[in-house]
């Protein structure tokens, strides 16, 4: 297990409806992953030693099968990437260095992500799985997280884009198999239809397409991310 790391934190992530949706423990949890990620934002998983460092005091309430649990929903969510190598099991952070700026880096010693990891499913650890957390429902997840993306970018702009296109469902689910969030995709959202409202010339900016082509989405969301950083 690593040893504690300076690490920034964002003040977004006060404002973010995944991270503050989440339990106290798993919160917690989240900041201690956070803390404890090497440079390349990955971290070894030993529930155990996890346990102890984060609930030292917590030996009656707290059981590393809660701890399991945590790690494995922020997976499913989207605020980690979870895998296997070689039967040891890893966690790393999605948009890792657009939030962290290390200087004289070290190079991880960690396995990185398999190959096969980017799908439209999470991999959890097998002994979770038990039917409730199958491939098929964790795919249900990842979908409602794109009508959730596809619902907000229609109340925001007021278009009448189908959600059930699935040329522009399959934009959006590269980016969150690129390892972004869904609020990364609403503030993409609504830095493009912030930047471009009432320009009758822009407007032809604002559709799925374009917020979402791999050479647009992550200029449009570090537009977003330097513009609030420079109102603060």
């Amino acid at each position: 297990m690593t040893m504690a790391r300076k690490r920034m934190l964002d003040p977004k992530i006060w404002e973010s409806e995944q991270v503050m949706s989440l339990p106290a423990e798993a919160f917690k949890l989240y900041i201690y992953c956070i803390n404890h990620a090497d440079d390349e934002g990955r971290m070894r998983v030993s529930y155990p030693m996890i346990k102890s460092r984060c609930f030292p005091t917590n030996n009656h309430t707290i059981s590393i099968q809660t701890v399991e649990k945590h790690i494995v929903s922020m997976a499913q969510d989207g605020l980690i990437w979870l895998y296997e190598v070689a039967g040891d099991w890893y966690l790393a952070h999605p948009n890792w260095h657009t939030y962290q700026t290390i200087n004289h880096a070290t190079e991880s010693k960690l396995p990185g992500l398999p190959e096969d990891y980017r799908s439209p499913t999470v991999v959890v650890p097998p002994n979770l799985i038990k039917g409730k957390l199958s491939k098929d429902n964790i795919h249900s997840a990842v979908e409602s997280q794109i009508d959730e993306v596809f619902e907000y970018f229609k109340t925001k702009t007021g278009s009448h884009a189908s959600p059930k296109t699935e040329s522009l469902r399959a934009m959006i689910r590269a980016r969150l198999n690129d390892g972004h969030t869904v609020d990364d995709c609403k503030r993409a959202i609504a830095f493009v239809e912030g930047s471009k409202r009432g320009d009758e010339q822009q407007q032809q900016f604002i559709r799925i397409k374009t917020i979402f082509a791999p050479g647009n989405f992550s200029g449009y969301l570090d537009s977003q991310l330097s513009y609030t950083r420079g109102k603060e």
